[in-house]
């Protein structure tokens, strides 16, 4: 069995730390799906329901060069399609795990504003081969995140999150 040895941070580095590591991954250079130019399939995935989406991360796709979107999830049937109108998806799904079977996106934008439900939703994502963008906060403990962070790795994966300023 291997042994980790856990650090305490107080607030201030946890933040420093979380900077640093979002201006990481922001200089990363892009993957493209296939190395073939194809365009990234993109989804979004959001909860009306449960206080909208946070900070317009269901628009991130629109007029991206190189991204189509593919389809919206939202457990909210009016929500849902209000934002699918709002936004041009071509397919909704109620269930994300339906959506990434059926869709197979290469990149998600997990727009939904409570973190209880992020963990959940980004590691199925990755495990179904897709980048995250996701909205912050990012998960509810160091441990959700570094689960999140290994199945990245592991798969060659990019994870960003959204911490919009103003």
């Amino acid at each position: 069995m291997k042994t980790i040895a856990l650090r305490t941070w107080n607030r201030r580095e946890f933040i420093r730390a979380a900077a640093t590591s979002s201006a990481f991954l922001a200089a990363a250079p892009p993957v493209t799906p296939a190395e073939s130019g194809q365009p990234f399939r993109a989804a979004v995935l959001g909860h009306t329901g449960r206080g909208d989406y946070g900070h317009g991360l269901e628009t991130i796709f629109a007029d991206r060069p190189g991204v189509v979107l593919v389809a919206l999830v939202d457990p909210d049937p009016a929500g849902r399609a209000r934002t699918a109108a709002k936004i041009g998806a071509p397919r909704q799904y109620a269930d994300y795990r339906e959506m990434l079977e059926k869709e197979r996106p290469n990149l998600v934008s997990i727009a939904m504003r409570h973190a209880d439900l992020h963990h959940a939703i980004a590691l199925a994502a990755l495990r179904a081969g897709a980048h995250v963008y996701c909205e912050k906060p990012f998960t509810t403990s160091p441990a959700e995140s570094d689960e999140l962070l290994a199945a990245a790795r592991d798969r060659g994966l990019k994870v960003a999150v959204a911490t919009p300023c103003g």
